[in-house]
């Protein structure tokens, strides 16, 4: 692992600070923003993105709030933005501190150039479309003029280090004793970084897409060989999970235990926003501690974003109408496996989910923003371009798609970037909605069916011996109760939609015994069923509907003969329609005593269902509207009748659809 660095002896710092008494120069505040000097020993100057130089920091300011006046360290930071003339920093504090404000605790800072951004907001914009899209963390920022050994070098963004923090990436602390489970499992902060093989510690995907990751933590020097091999195999297989699921295939299961699937619809949504050229080559990425999940986000480097980068895009094509997955770069496979996970409509669905809940007011909000940071920028900005400092306004410094000639201009290309982007990106998921699912047939719980069979016969209950069986006649018992079935769901099965049977008269249970000729009713034993709609009536208001045993995978028969005039239990799947499939008839009889004349109030759904972690709550909803809750594969997944106060609902996460009366509404469970 790589040492820790030493710095300056603390004799030279104290050398250091003596000659600074007394020869202070005036510290103003330049501009409306914030004026940070800095001044470094021997006015030394910062030419190492390595090595740390010791300073002086003073700040001047009208809101004096997290003003830093005090020692620090500073050196250079970034890829390719270190090699602008305009450099960007990362300060080392003294102490933890909340630097001008802002909401982390910390002695580590960054402060950016954007010296490729010629209206100096990209970035700041970025971060407000990760807020809006309610991303894990977004880091906050600051604007600021700086004067570096007596010379003014320009306006700076001063932010966040994306780093392990309660107020920044929150997770649980790593030490060199960490090397067993639980406390192995987290937290680990990752980056998908094109420029990961430049790092000390970092690692290739095994999993199918060999994807390079930078562990960002634990830092270098604090990650044991134990943990880099445990978030190596772990990252290893949500590779693997992403690579060998097969699009089509319901069962998430695999990709859901490793993809937190909302955290990644928000970061790649904000990801269309920003139209970030970089954003797949760096991806940050964190797991917790106990949750096999990694949650993508924050964003990052986003001076080239909205349309500012003339290696993918032109001044015909700026890229605002299309998404920037067909163009953007990728480390490696990178791109492969996120257009993977993109592919899948479960994570279409929640993509979807996720824009609906963020998209009003969205554009305002972001318009606002710009035209916000614009009014504040200005007088900063007047400096920052001027003859003596930066008069690049008229040239291209690094790759943006043209030179405009004025700020005015710059900030006028990027809020009808922003304008259309939206417009773009609104149709462009809405084209991922998900098509509401034919609600299939399923029994209710407190009533009574008859099974009316294709073939016109009835299934009813009959003595036989000393016990019961089944039969069917095209003629109805005179005891109606011989012929009214209860269908029962095994409620530790409800995502399997699992039934049996029971008969009202004998109160005993459908029991197919393969070794009968005829199917008896058990006392005890069931028979479990699971239930499909007929192909020809799937979706009906009143289908035929299909019995499959889940022990034998063969249909329930009403005792049809079959061409060999042998007395069967059950037909195979393959076999015909007429003797295996029932119209479930309500029987206008309930097994429990409710008044069948009261009329079910009206409700609006989309105002009392909210949805949480793990649950769905119907929220004081009038008493007796019956709720059903259904998966999008159709399937019932709950059932409930609200009695007037708040009713709690827990499911798995997924997307649902609820169902009252004739109202219905789609919601997400996380």
């Amino acid at each position: 692992m790589k040492p820790s660095r030493l710095f300056a002896s603390s004799l030279s710092l104290v050398v250091f600070l003596m000659t600074m008494v007394g020869v202070k120069a005036a510290v103003n505040q330049l501009t409306n923003l914030p004026s940070l000097y800095i001044t470094t020993k021997d006015s030394q100057p910062i030419t190492s993105k390595e090595i740390y130089v010791q300073a002086v920091l003073e700040m001047a300011a009208t809101d004096t709030t997290g003003l830093y006046n005090d020692t620090a360290q500073i050196r250079g930071r970034g890829n390719s933005s270190w090699n602008l003339a305009k450099k960007p920093y990362r300060l080392k504090l003294k102490d933890d501190f909340r630097f001008m404000g802002m909401p982390a605790k910390d002695n580590t800072w960054v402060l950016l150039a954007n010296h490729a951004d010629k209206t100096l907001m990209r970035n700041a914009l970025a971060f407000e479309i990760g807020e809006a899209c309610q991303m894990y963390f977004n880091p906050a920022y600051r604007f600021l003029d700086i004067v570096l050994n007596g010379k003014y070098i320009g306006n700076y963004m001063a932010t966040d280090q994306v780093e392990r923090n309660k107020n920044r990436v929150d997770l649980d602390k790593l030490t060199m004793a960490d090397i067993d489970l639980p406390t192995i499992s987290g937290g680990y902060l990752l980056e998908i970084d094109g420029f990961a093989s430049g790092d000390s510690v970092w690692f290739s995907g095994t999993g199918g897409y060999g994807t390079p990751v930078s562990v960002k933590y634990p830092d270098d020097e604090d990650i044991n060989d134990q943990q880099l091999d445990y978030i190596r195999t772990h990252y290893s297989a949500f590779e693997a999970a992403v690579r060998n699921f097969v699009v089509g295939q319901t069962d998430t299961s695999n990709l859901t235990r490793y993809l937190d699937l909302t955290a990644f619809a928000r970061w790649y949504l904000a990801f269309e926003l920003t139209a970030n050229p970089d954003g797949i080559w760096s991806i940050y990425v964190k797991k917790n501690r106990n949750d096999d999940k990694f949650y993508f986000g924050p964003l990052w480097d986003n001076d080239i974003s909205f349309g500012n980068c003339n290696r993918i895009y032109s001044v015909a094509n700026d890229g605002r109408n299309e998404s920037i997955m067909v163009k953007c770069f990728s480390n490696g496979n990178t791109k492969t496996m996120i257009n993977k996970i993109l592919s899948i409509p479960e994570v279409q669905k929640v993509i979807y989910m996720e824009w609906d809940k963020i998209r009003p007011g969205l554009e305002a909000r972001l318009l606002h923003v710009i035209d916000s940071l614009t009014t504040t920028l200005d007088a900063s900005q007047e400096r920052n371009f001027s003859k003596s400092v930066w008069p690049v306004l008229d040239r291209v410094v690094y790759n943006e798609l043209t030179a405009r000639g004025s700020y005015e201009a710059e900030v006028s290309f990027l809020r009808s970037y922003m304008d259309d982007r939206y417009d773009f990106v609104d149709q462009y998921i809405r084209n991922m909605e998900p098509q509401d699912p034919a609600v299939l047939f399923t029994p209710e719980t407190d009533r009574y069916y008859i099974m009316h069979c294709l073939n016109g016969k009835y299934l009813y209950a009959e003595p036989y011996g000393e016990g019961y069986r089944l039969a069917a006649s095209t003629t109805f018992p005179a005891d109606s109760a011989m012929a009214r079935f209860e269908v029962v769901m095994v409620k530790e099965r409800f995502q399997e939609a699992v039934y049996y049977l029971r008969n009202e008269a004998y109160n005993q249970f459908v029991y197919i015994d393969s070794a009968a000729q005829f199917i008896p009713l058990d006392a005890e034993r069931k028979t479990l069923f699971t239930l499909y709609d007929s192909p020809n009536d799937a979706g009906k208001p009143d289908p035929y509907v299909g019995l499959v045993s889940t022990q034998t995978t063969a249909t329930l028969a009403n005792l049809g003969i079959d061409a060999n005039s042998t007395n069967v239990v059950a037909w195979s799947t393959a076999n015909k329609r007429a003797q295996r499939e029932y119209r479930f008839v309500d029987s206008g009889k309930l097994i429990t005593a409710i008044n069948r004349t009261f009329q079910e109030p009206q409700v609006n759904l989309a105002d009392n269902v909210l949805s949480g972690r793990g649950t769905l709550t119907l929220q004081q909803l009038p008493a007796g509207v019956r709720i059903r809750v259904y998966g999008l594969d159709g399937r019932m997944a709950a059932t409930a009748m609200t009695d007037g106060y708040d009713t709690r609902l827990t499911l798995p996460a997924g997307v649902y659809i609820v169902v009252a009366g004739n109202e219905r509404v789609k919601v997400m469970v996380r």
